[in-house]
This record gives structure tokens, sequence and C-alpha cells, in this order.
């Protein structure tokens, strides 16, 4: 799988993850295993760079010509 998340992208997903990690405590044990599991997913995401459902419907929020982790791209050429 390709990077296809962009700064931007990443810091919200990021941030949402910590968020959702924090506030699971304040819930009951099902819902709080969701928050945990969904807030662990984010910030996966966010740390790879890369997000499978962007992956499955072609979209990516990064900058292709300047991002250095893609595919066919020398590494720090910009």
């Amino acid at each position: 799988m390709q990077r296809n998340l962009g700064f931007t992208d990443r810091l919200i997903r990021g941030l949402a993850g910590v968020c959702l990690l924090f506030a699971f405590r304040q819930f009951g044990p099902l819902f709080a295993t969701l928050l945990a599991g969904v807030g662990a997913l984010l910030i996966v995401s966010a740390a790879s760079a890369r997000c499978l459902v962007y992956e499955l419907i072609g979209v990516a929020t990064c900058d292709r010509r300047r991002d250095p982790g893609y595919p066919g791209m020398p590494f720090g050429s910009r």
C-alpha cells in the first residue's frame, strides 16, 4: 500500500485518535472498547500515512509530487 494521507489529514486523525483513547474511560465497557479500537485505528493510520478506505476508493490527500514515500520518487527529491 502506498502513502495516501497528507500532513493535515494525519494530524487530524492522530488528534482524534488520542481524544478517543482518553474518552473511552467515560463510557460503558462495550462502547468503551469500540471507542478504544477506533482511536487505535486512527492513530495507526496517522502514523503510517496510509488509509485502507482511501486506497479502496482511490483518494489521496498527500501531495504525491513532493511526498518522499511515494513509489517512483527518489527520497528527498523535490
